[in-house]
């Protein structure tokens, strides 16, 4: 019994050896990367991340809730920090900060979502899925603001009295842009990319395009021939271009090409073919 006890009293005192050697690494370099995971202790995952933030070295089985929550609070950056969130850590982080910069949308909820706005009566850090048409109306109704409000939540009536407060048309959402706003923020700004169809005039078009617009934003209806092949020549971009943007010439060898092929739609019967020669593949 005794040789046993000897035996397992040097297994310990070699253990304890190793584990001291580790130790004092650690407080050497400060870093877990350089030590062997099985002599990383509790004591060295605080320091570390308390100093770095970074979760990425740390055994799963030393990673608390505590630690979790004490990091979001603490440290500016948490790496490797997101497979080990829980709805309870999220919790005890807005509990204690009154912060939503650091939640995860998976782990927002409803109640931190109407706490936090009470609190601040900020909406723009909020997830759309998580914004009330109370609160949009009870933001608005303190800063006369559509900017920050989801379009799903304004109202005709946001908009008349955004307006009168020398509102940007640019916020508004294009359904309830009219006419006559369209001719107005056009000719202050000669800008048509935020203008619904409808209301963009071919004159308008020839301005815009005058001063360098992007022509992506003009209408199908309004663009010629010339256009469309400086368009795709320009930005070797058909994503932008309808099917009626382009010109009716044939093109006789166009399928032997197969170089060309894969960035035409199959289902555009008709292309320039002037105009893919000078695309840069």
């Amino acid at each position: 019994m005794e040789n046993n006890e000897e035996i397992e009293e040097l297994i310990l005192n070699d253990v304890s050896s190793e584990q001291e050697k580790w130790n004092q690494k650690f407080k050497e370099y400060g870093d877990l990367y350089v030590i062997v995971p099985k002599y990383i202790t509790k004591e060295m995952v605080w320091e570390y991340v308390n100093n770095t933030g970074d979760f990425l070295p740390v055994p799963p089985y030393l990673v608390t809730d505590e630690l979790l929550v004490n990091a979001l609070v603490n440290s500016s950056k948490n790496r490797g920090i997101e497979k080990y969130l829980n709805q309870d850590v999220i919790n005890e982080y807005f509990e204690q900060t009154g912060n939503v910069s650091k939640i995860p949308p998976n782990f927002f909820t409803h109640e931190i979502a109407k706490s936090y706005f009470g609190q601040t009566s900020d909406i723009s850090s909020i997830p759309e899925e998580f914004i009330t048409q109370e609160m949009a109306d009870s933001y608005f109704g303190m800063f006369f603001d559509i900017k920050d409000i989801p379009e799903v939540f304004v109202t005709e009536e946001m908009v008349d009295i955004y307006l009168n407060n020398d509102g940007d048309i640019k916020y508004i959402p294009k359904k309830y842009i009219t006419e006559e706003m369209a001719n107005s923020y056009f000719e202050k700004t000669g800008d048509i990319s935020i203008l619904p169809e409808e209301y963009i005039t071919e004159s308008m078009v020839s301005e815009y395009l005058k001063n360098m617009g992007d022509m992506a934003f003009v209408p199908a209806k309004f663009m010629t021939e010339e256009m469309i092949n400086r368009y795709i020549v320009e930005t070797g971009d058909f994503s932008k271009l309808s099917d009626e943007m382009f010109s009716e010439e044939i093109n006789d060898g166009f399928e032997s090409d197969t170089k060309y092929l894969d960035v035409v739609d199959d289902n555009r019967d008709y292309i320039n073919t002037q105009t893919l020669r000078g695309r840069k593949l």
